[in-house]
């Protein structure tokens, strides 16, 4: 690949690609055996080519398409401006093209616009690279068409053998028919771009893309019983937490047995941004540079340089902001806590893929903190969910409150709950809360971000969704999932929906001679009009004292 690439297809003495930068998007590139190769036979004169460099007469491949080795779902995670399209796509489908002349390939990308000048960049090395033309002159149209040779959108090399109706290259974006063909290789290049992650209908329509790509891959015959697809290469830039890219790999994270060769580098080497990958072209001034100027920022940077999503304004805490504290200290403050296990239902089902089934209980102190202890999350069907009640009520010996949405509990569990209570003799305290109206699901969570910005939740050591945890609070609103965060902002209000009167810090106790704290206003009375203040109660205490002793 490097030859090709630096001696054949780069301008001369550019030389551009070096292995310090670009070998892992080398290495993660299909490898080829090459072909077995005859250019005449035994006492015949040798055919050269118009060029004089001798033409082959007889080609085959050292190995079949169909049995090459290696990966078949392959991502690649590049820093922009690292020739990342240039190896992985334009070099790599010549390579393609080069060691088995039969492939179909299919190049996707975000736009047309876009597929067409890649195909162009491809095209112009068979068209009009002289290197390439002396090299590999019967890969390549004759002089004197070259320049009417294929379309702006597919193209097929002369010395093709016919194997269906598909061209060797053609291609296919987001938002246009697909039509019924079959390809060796399906590369898609750059399909997440900045134009199609600004809504979640954007984001859903280029999953939905790749998921309509896959009947298109070709299925070779099948080795010992195990699957044999084709390729699909996916190259390109996160820019959002809950783009295609994304998903593929908070889903290669959740897997034990791997399902894609995934190669992900940014811009630098080390942890500490002080060694940049291609010091050449970005030293890390150049890196500082761009991160610092207006026209990128902080933001847009870390997403493309450093393959780190960040957001100006969105998610509920920075990394530092999410506190995780010894869950065995959990015992010594209990008695502080007062207790309560907030639930969000979803669909009661083990196989569902959908949202999921979460226990979030919390101890709230008297100074309004909220300590998390324990998260259970995961699909579980209506029978795990009962148990999951009555051992969380064990855990805490009786002394939590549940919290559950009163139409979903009233649909799906409630008969089944309130038999088991009867039947087990153990009635649990479970608040039916209600469903706001005049706040949506998006303002509610985001009232837990003054929490984390003064520090008032942190979570045990030992949540064993943890991952879960901080991406659903990093993500937000554009995460994949909030069931997490939806059961904590419940934590945040009463069951009528108003805000939870245990989040108010005990009243201090006044002595002898010291000073009250300084009281609060709390709103009006929605009955009397009158204002409501926090110390409200000791107030009118204080009226029954003793006149001449204080005493109550």
């Amino acid at each position: 690949m490097f030859w090709l690439a630096n001696e054949v297809l780069s301008p001369p003495d550019s030389r551009i690609m070096v292995p310090h930068a670009h070998g892992c998007i080398v290495s993660h590139c299909q490898k080829f055996q090459g072909r077995i190769e005859l250019i005449g036979k035994k006492d015949e004169p040798l055919k050269l080519s118009k060029y004089g460099s001798p033409l082959i007469t007889h080609s085959v491949p050292r190995i079949k398409m169909s049995d090459l080795p290696g990966s078949r779902d392959n991502m690649l995670l590049v820093s922009r401006g690292h020739l990342k399209t240039t190896i992985h796509t334009v070099a790599h489908c010549i390579q393609w093209l080069l060691n088995y002349p039969e492939v179909r390939i299919l190049l996707c990308t975000s736009t047309d616009e876009k597929a067409q000048i890649i195909v162009g960049k491809i095209k112009q090395h068979f068209q009009f690279n002289p290197r390439f033309r002396f090299l590999f002159p019967e890969y390549c149209p004759d002089a004197k068409k070259a320049s009417d040779w294929g379309s702006k959108t597919e193209f097929s090399i002369p010395n093709r053998p016919k194997r269906g109706d598909e061209p060797s290259v053609m291609t296919a974006a987001v938002g246009k028919a697909l039509a019924s063909t079959h390809h060796d290789v399906i590369k898609c290049s750059d399909v997440v771009t900045e134009n199609n992650v600004k809504t979640p209908g954007q984001i859903a329509e280029v999953k939905d893309f790749f998921g309509y790509l896959e009947p298109l891959r070709e299925r070779f015959e099948s080795r010992d019983g195990l699957p044999n697809p084709g390729w699909k290469d996916v190259e390109g830039t996160i820019y959002d937490f809950s783009d295609y890219y994304q998903m593929i790999l908070d889903a290669e994270n959740a897997r034990q047995v791997k399902a894609w060769k995934i190669t992900k580098q940014s811009c630098w080497v080390n942890k500490e941004k002080t060694i940049a990958l291609w010091p050449e072209h970005f030293p890390p001034a150049e890196l500082h540079r761009i991160e610092n100027s207006p026209e990128v920022g902080p933001v847009l940077f870390a997403s493309q340089y450093e393959l780190d999503p960040v957001r100006a304004t969105d998610g509920l805490a920075r990394p530092e902001e999410i506190i995780f504290f010894p869950a065995h200290i959990a015992n010594e403050l209990m008695p502080r806590y007062r207790l309560f296990t907030r639930v969000d239902l979803a669909d009661p089902n083990p196989k569902s893929e959908g949202d999921f089934i979460v226990f979030t209980t919390a101890g709230i102190d008297r100074d309004g903190r909220i300590d998390v202890l324990s998260i259970q999350r995961g699909h579980f069907s209506d029978d795990q969910i009962v148990n999951m009640f009555f051992n969380t009520d064990t855990v805490y010996k009786g002394k939590t409150t549940f919290g559950v949405q009163k139409d979903h509990f009233a649909r799906m569990l409630k008969p089944l709950m309130t038999r088991e209570m009867a039947k087990r003799g153990r009635w649990l305290n479970i608040e039916y809360t209600t469903i706001s109206t005049n706040v949506s699901k998006v303002q509610k969570i985001r009232g837990l971000q003054g929490f984390f910005r003064m520090g008032l939740i942190r979570f045990a050591d030992n949540i064993p969704c943890r991952e879960e945890l901080i991406n659903e609070i990093r993500r937000f609103p554009k995460g994949n999932h909030d069931d997490i965060l939806d059961t904590l902002s419940d934590l945040l209000v009463d069951a009528k929906g108003e805000a939870s009167a245990d989040l108010i810090p005990d009243a201090p106790k006044g002595s002898f001679g010291m000073p009250m704290a300084q009281d609060r206003f709390l709103g009006f009375d929605p009955i009397s009009k009158e204002q409501q203040w926090l110390y409200d109660q000791i107030e009118s205490a204080h009226a029954y004292q003793h006149e001449s002793t204080g005493a109550l």
